[in-house]
């Protein structure tokens, strides 16, 4: 990531925003209102100059906006320990996004905040890319996900689909990328959070693609187990 760069001027403006909702040392936050502080940033990083920023740099990328559906970018923050919070299990769980209702054809694009190795990121298992795995991807609804509070409801019940393997083995690939450096992948990729062994949060910006013509064909990454059912293309209109 070269000083100037979209990705670069991207990475700088949200490291900014952390250190004023976090301190001078962001990742070293240890207070208990963590998620709280979290949250309203997220809420703060919607506005009007900040998505004029996110589509500046989807346009330096090559992507032509007006051909795809855009969910918009989300500020990820993963704390060291948090694999040990039963709350949280189902943010480790290995799957594939499209058990959760996403277009086979959708590119989903991650970029770290700092550099990230296999002890704070997420690995791929990419030998089972095109191999049925045994899941339970046909107990989610988009619909019934989503009005019980989607992603961030407290419901103890909501379904997350995830692998149903007896053992999952650590992911064969794991993410190593300096910070402002992107990884796009296919939606239909099986793969997992790592516990963070860093000792320090984690923090990142991902966000999802999906080419509306190759939605409206059907084309995308084959389809060998997802059940799921519903489409959030509906709210992909960021």
């Amino acid at each position: 990531m070269t000083h100037g760069c979209p990705a670069h001027t991207l990475a700088k403006a949200v490291g900014e925003q952390l250190n004023h909702t976090f301190g001078p040392e962001p990742r070293d936050f240890q207070g208990p209102d963590f998620l709280a502080r979290l949250n309203s940033l997220r809420a703060e990083l919607s506005g009007p100059s900040w998505r004029e920023q996110c589509r500046d740099f989807l346009e330096s990328l090559g992507i032509r906006l007006e051909e795809f559906a855009l969910d918009r970018f989300r500020l990820r923050g993963l704390a060291p320990g948090a694999d040990q919070i039963p709350a949280a299990a189902a943010a480790f769980y290995a799957h594939r996004d499209v058990w959760y209702a996403n277009p086979q054809a959708q590119i989903n694009l991650w970029m770290p905040l700092h550099e990230v190795s296999r002890q704070d990121s997420f690995g791929f298992y990419p030998d089972l890319f095109q191999t049925p795995v045994e899941n339970d991807s046909e107990q989610f609804d988009y619909a019934k996900f989503q009005s019980e509070g989607g992603f961030q409801s407290t419901v103890q019940s909501l379904v997350h689909p995830r692998w149903l393997a007896p053992e999952q083995p650590e992911p064969p690939y794991a993410v190593e990328l300096r910070q402002g450096e992107l990884l796009l992948f296919s939606a239909a990729h099986l793969h997992r959070s790592l516990p963070n062994r860093s000792g320090r949060i984690r923090f990142s910006l991902d966000m999802r693609l999906v080419h509306r013509g190759d939605a409206a064909a059907g084309r995308g990454a084959p389809n060998c187990d997802n059940r799921s059912r519903g489409s959030v293309l509906s709210d992909y209109v960021w």
